[in-house]
């Protein structure tokens, strides 16, 4: 958590206002803001998600996060999540609002 703190502050005092954190648990909390997988690609949305993110292990070893499909998912459909919602804590950044379909309607 210390290090975690220290890094927001650190990406904040650089001018970097989107943190991609997710705490699985008390003592392990996962920093993708420099590098990512696929689901770098996954949106977040307010509500009408296709996608929940459940802490997973694997082989005996440091829990990782998974997303499973709530629903059936099309092809060309975009995979969306509630980011704040799901297996841990996710620390919402000061700077952060909400662009998805549901809180802004006249996007151009």
């Amino acid at each position: 958590t210390e290090e975690s703190e220290s890094r927001e502050q650190l990406y904040e005092e650089k001018g970097i206002t989107a943190f991609y954190t997710w705490q699985l648990s008390k003592d392990i909390i996962i920093d993708a803001t420099s590098f990512r997988n696929a689901s770098a690609f996954v949106n977040h949305q307010c509500s009408d998600n296709n996608l929940v993110p459940r802490k997973i292990y694997v082989h005996n070893s440091l829990p990782r996060l998974g997303f499973f499909s709530t629903k059936e998912i099309k092809t060309d459909d975009e995979l969306t999540l509630e980011y704040w919602k799901g297996s841990g804590k996710v620390k919402k950044s000061r700077f952060m609002k909400c662009l998805c379909k549901y809180c802004v309607r006249d996007v151009k």
